[in-house]
């Protein structure tokens, strides 16, 4: 899957997302349903400067995200977490199995980097630069579906080597989260 922006008056794109893996369900093991999944993510990032350009502001015009990703609890969940949705790349390696009928165990990990240095202006008093580094996010899910209509999560995740937001003067390079997660499908 990609999606594009582009600035239509000079028909050249500037900003790019997309997304590519690869999934294996062992279909031998019909009742625990094990599965792999490896895949790479990209989004440009909008470097944050407002150009007067013929005129017009130059703001977001390389700005693109995606949202509602939520495979990591730290980096990308709307809900609990800081919800980046632009500027990064991730390689993602999820796996997971049925234990019983109706619960689920999942691990995931993932690298993130940001793909482009947020502007200067944008940085903290006395920041020059930041590492591209947001870190190594390790996740564990259980999940139970008492009934085809109601969904209990309970999650575990792990973030280390984030020196972007040590650099940022703003937190640890470490952080870690817990979720518990009740829904109902109306």
């Amino acid at each position: 899957q990609a999606q594009y922006a582009s600035d239509m008056t000079q028909g050249r794109h500037k900003a790019f997302g997309g997304y590519g893996g690869i999934r294996f369900q062992a279909p031998y093991y019909p009742k625990s349903r094990p599965y792999l999944e490896v895949s790479y993510w990209t989004l440009s990032g909008d470097d944050g400067v407002a150009l007067k350009t013929n005129g017009r502001m130059s703001a977001n015009e390389d700005f693109i995200s995606f949202e509602n990703v939520n495979h990591s609890l730290i980096l990308e969940s709307s809900e609990i977490g800081l919800d980046i949705d632009s500027n990064y790349s991730a390689f993602k390696i999820q796996g997971g199995v049925t234990l019983w009928s109706k619960v689920d165990f999942s691990v995931f990990v993932g690298v993130f980097t940001l793909n482009e240095e947020p502007n200067l202006a944008l940085l903290p008093a006395g920041v020059t630069s930041v590492s591209d580094k947001l870190g190594t996010e390790v996740n564990v899910r259980l999940t139970w579906r008492p009934s085809e209509t109601v969904r209990l999560a309970l999650g575990f995740a792990s973030l280390s080597g984030g020196t972007f937001f040590e650099d940022m003067q703003r937190a640890d390079d470490s952080a870690i989260a817990g979720s518990f997660a009740a829904s109902v499908l109306f």
